[in-house]
């Protein structure tokens, strides 16, 4: 089970990529099977892990209750701890699901020889994932000041 969500993750990873022109098959590089790291898509990549995380972190601090809350959010000490944990966490979840990785790289050769009309799918779904944790992360921001 953990591998078939992270080879979906990957999968996601692998259509913003594709979004941004950078799913570029493997080269040699000094006796290694490497790919070329590129800005733009390892950037949104991160960018979509920390959307998720944040909102996630936002709707626990909710939950924890209005005290609690309003400690993390207008204290600048556990502000600062609450994004630290943010970044942490994204980081974390960046190397769990191989972003940087052998296995991730691996991956993206099995995907590089996907037909075009699957790759399509993928982007497809890249953006909406994208939007959607845009969106989250943007609830998570609001939810707790609404409060």
């Amino acid at each position: 089970m953990k591998e078939k969500i992270i080879k979906f993750i990957n999968q996601i990873y692998f259509g913003i990529y594709l979004c941004t022109g950078e799913a570029l098959p493997p080269t040699i590089y000094k006796g290694r099977k490497t790919y070329l790291h590129s800005f733009w898509g390892n950037k949104l990549c991160f960018i979509m892990i920390l959307f998720y995380v944040s909102s996630i972190v936002s709707l626990a601090v909710y939950c924890l209750g209005n005290n609690i809350a309003h400690l993390v959010y207008r204290n600048f000490e556990y502000r600062l701890i609450y994004s630290f944990l943010v970044i942490g966490i994204s980081l974390l979840i960046g190397r769990i699901t191989s972003l940087e990785g052998e296995k991730g790289l691996s991956y993206f050769e099995t995907f590089i020889a996907w037909p075009r009309s699957t790759k399509i799918k993928w982007e497809i779904y890249s953006v909406l994932a994208f939007i959607v944790g845009a969106i989250f992360c943007t609830l998570g921001i609001v939810l707790p000041v609404i409060k």
